[in-house]
């Protein structure tokens, strides 16, 4: 075998063996098991440190700041409900609202018994005028955020009064026509 071709083999090889690693790796993403941030070597104190600044963007109505810094977390982490739900949050408040529901379903995905996805949701969903959609994120919340955890009592709260919103709304627009 000739110098060219030994060395043709042993770049082959490394290529496969390359290829194979990122395959094995874009598979435990996608499984949740590791994500971008881990495989960069981003430690939860910096992810949070950035959090915090987009946070302090959002507060002082740096939306556009805050939205780059929380698309970043969501990339970074992409199964923290926490990310996906600020970043729905700034679409929301730029009245953006297809683009905030996505975001507050892929915070959903993540973790059903938070009630900020779906309440949020429900709001995005009243604002474009789907009273069906709102009154089912209403309802989600109701049936799967238990009463007496977390921030749940305030948000079932929020949630009962605008699904009483949403279904006067709705008959609203019904008599109209």
């Amino acid at each position: 075998m000739s110098k060219e071709e030994t060395l043709s083999e042993q770049l082959l090889k490394a290529s496969q063996d390359k290829l194979h690693q990122v395959a094995a790796m874009a598979m435990k993403m996608m499984n949740g098991v590791t994500t971008v941030a881990d495989v960069r070597g981003i430690g939860r104190a910096q992810l949070e440190a950035a959090y915090s600044v987009g946070s302090g963007f959002y507060k002082t109505g740096r939306y556009e700041d805050a939205e780059k810094i929380f698309y970043f977390l969501c990339i970074m982490e992409h199964t923290c409900p926490k990310y996906w739900t600020a970043l729905g949050a700034v679409r929301q408040v730029r009245k953006e609202y297809k683009e905030a529901l996505t975001a507050y379903a892929a915070a959903a995905m993540f973790d059903l018994h938070l009630p900020k996805p779906h309440f949020y949701g429900a709001e995005c969903s009243l604002a474009l005028g789907d009273f069906d959609s709102a009154e089912s994120a209403c309802r989600t919340l109701l049936a799967l955020c238990p009463a007496g955890v977390g921030e749940n009592d305030l948000f079932r709260g929020k949630a009962e009064e605008l699904l009483k919103a949403v279904i006067a709304a709705r008959e609203n627009v019904s008599s109209k026509k």
